[in-house]
C-alpha cells in the first residue's frame, strides 16, 4: 500500500524516536559531517540533531522540509 507524506513522516519519527538516545554530551572531537555521524555511528545526540536528521529523511524521500528554530512564548500574564 501507498503511505501518506504523513505516514511517512511518521514511521521515520518512530525510527528516531525508538532506536536512537538523547544526550547533550557533546562530541570530543569535530567530525566531518555531523548528521552522517549521529545516524550511522553515535546514535545519540541533542534536539537537533533529531530534527537535523528528520528534515534530511524527508528530503531524501521527495517530503519538503524544513527547520524552523526560535521561540513561542505563552499567553503573556501581568502577574509573573
Amino acid at each position: 500500500s501507498r503511505l501518506t507524506s504523513e505516514a511517512k513522516a511518521r514511521v521515520i519519527e518512530n525510527h528516531l524516536r525508538t532506536r536512537y538516545g538523547y544526550t547533550t554530551q557533546l562530541l570530543s572531537h569535530p567530525v566531518g559531517d555531523p548528521i552522517a555521524h549521529f545516524l550511522f555511528t553515535r546514535r545519540e545526540g541533542h534536539c537537533e540533531y533529531f530534527a537535523s536528521a528528520m528534515a534530511v529523511m524527508l528530503r531524501d524521500i521527495g517530503i519538503p522540509s524544513r527547520i524552523v528554530t526560535g521561540f513561542q512564548s505563552g499567553t503573556f500574564n501581568p502577574i509573573s
